[in-house]
């Protein structure tokens, strides 16, 4: 886990961020960060997430002690929020393949070997899509 997922996780438990769990969408719901004292919007906001790399993320960033823009993957946090911290080593996979749809219900805790063969068999891994088996050998070219 990263200081930005914790930092994330952390304006959850302090009532600053809300996510929903039927779509993985993530509301801003307090004026202030967790260091400041907590004051209701009259509407819950909703964060847009980008795009970072295959996966949607929010942002965050510390002007204080970094200049830089950190991105907090969007399927990650909606996990913790509601199943608590990810295991060392575990990754969380999307089971309907749809890296767009961060629901609840199509998350899941694996390893990264279950993760692969779960792509595998969804046929989402790039190198796989162009492999061809010679008919002269058993090897894979």
């Amino acid at each position: 886990m990263t200081k930005w997922e914790h930092y994330a996780l952390d304006l959850v438990h302090a009532g600053i961020l809300e996510i929903d769990p039927i779509n993985g969408f993530i509301y801003r719901i307090s004026k202030n960060d967790m260091y400041g004292t907590p004051e209701k919007l009259k509407e819950r906001r909703l964060i847009s997430p980008k795009m970072a790399g295959k996966y949607l993320a929010i942002s965050f960033n510390n002007t204080f002690t970094e200049r830089k823009t950190k991105n907090v993957r969007v399927h990650r946090l909606v996990w913790m929020a509601y199943n608590g911290l990810i295991p060392e080593g575990m990754q969380i996979n999307h089971i309907n393949t749809n890296k767009m749809d961060n629901s609840l219900v199509n998350l899941e805790l694996t390893t990264p070997k279950e993760n692969v063969q779960h792509s595998i068999k969804h046929g989402l891994q790039w190198w796989q899509k162009n492999l061809t088996v010679s008919r002269y050998s058993k090897t894979v070219l």
